[in-house]
């Protein structure tokens, strides 16, 4: 019987690797000493926030800016003006307390969107994109409810933008 001595072309050759300890020595090295990425100078990290901070910071939605609390939008809810749109029901209430921040709290319900999760987040995404566009036209200082009244699958930013814009003037001029 004939033995085959040459390799297939399919088969694979082997190569030699590099030991595994070296690459681990090297990947530990770009570590910082918590383990969460390349050394870099917290100082200097904490500058640059800071500047884009105030770059970014008539156009950004901050954390700060969510109202979250049952009790405070219910409050916004009892005592808080509303104005009606065709899309939102916006209802805002002035603070007692001189902040240079307003609060804001998106409610969509279930039943608009046919019970899915799904659309009721988008049209929240579509809010929060029409406020963070519009919210330099309103005074600081204000807890603001945006309620969704009626909306549809393909309810674009710019409309309701165009209406939240409407609903900030017409609060402004009272």
């Amino acid at each position: 019987m004939f033995l085959h001595l040459r390799r297939h072309c399919c088969e694979k050759k082997s190569y030699h690797k590099k030991p595994f300890e070296t690459e681990k020595k090297t990947w530990f090295q770009a570590q910082d000493a918590d383990g969460q990425g390349p050394r870099r100078n917290k100082a200097s990290t904490a500058k640059r926030s800071q500047k884009t901070y105030g770059l970014m910071k008539n156009s950004s939605f901050a954390k700060e800016e969510h109202l979250k609390k049952s009790g405070l939008i219910k409050t916004v809810f009892d005592k808080g003006i509303p104005f009606k749109a065709n899309f939102i029901t916006v209802y805002i209430l002035k603070k007692d307390t001189c902040t240079h921040l307003n609060r804001v709290a998106f409610i969509i319900r279930k039943i608009l969107c046919g019970k899915k999760s799904v659309l009721r987040n988008r049209f929240r995404r579509v809010l929060r994109e029409a406020y963070r566009k519009t919210k330099h036209l309103l005074p600081s200082g204000h807890d603001i409810i945006i309620l969704a009244v009626a909306t549809k699958k393909n309810t674009k930013s710019d409309t309701v933008e165009k209406e939240l814009a409407h609903v900030f003037k017409k609060y402004c001029k009272k």
